[in-house]
């Protein structure tokens, strides 16, 4: 019946997003750790564990990172991107601090682990 008036019972994904951001925001780890079992019976999926869990970063952060992965330089980053050199040190520097990481190697390690960037 609620069709027929042009409304749709809210998605199972949309819960599970919101309850991922829930998560995420959850300073309690015994209550962040309900929270995660309880997405995972719902999701029927333990790989999205991680994925929740993971720092949100924008597609400019990740394509830096992804090159920077690869071993590009700053420079060839901002070559590859078309954007500057500070440009480019600004989006690693931000990265690492969502990424809680020291240096790029690291936030390279830490965006691999939580499956944010490919693992070539």
């Amino acid at each position: 019946m609620a069709a027929r008036f042009g409304h749709r019972p809210p998605l199972k994904t949309d819960a599970l997003t919101e309850l991922a951001a829930i998560i995420r925001d959850t300073d309690d780890e015994f209550l962040r750790n309900r929270l995660v079992r309880v997405h995972r019976e719902l999701s029927g999926s333990e790989a999205s564990e991680l994925r929740i869990l993971a720092p949100t970063l924008t597609v400019r952060e990740a394509e830096v990172l992804e090159l920077a992965a690869i071993g590009a330089t700053n420079l060839v980053i901002a070559a590859e991107l078309g954007i500057g050199s500070e440009t480019v040190k600004s989006y690693l520097g931000s990265a690492m601090r969502k990424l809680d990481a020291s240096n790029r190697t690291a936030a390279v390690s830490a965006a691999r682990s939580y499956g944010l960037i490919s693992n070539r």
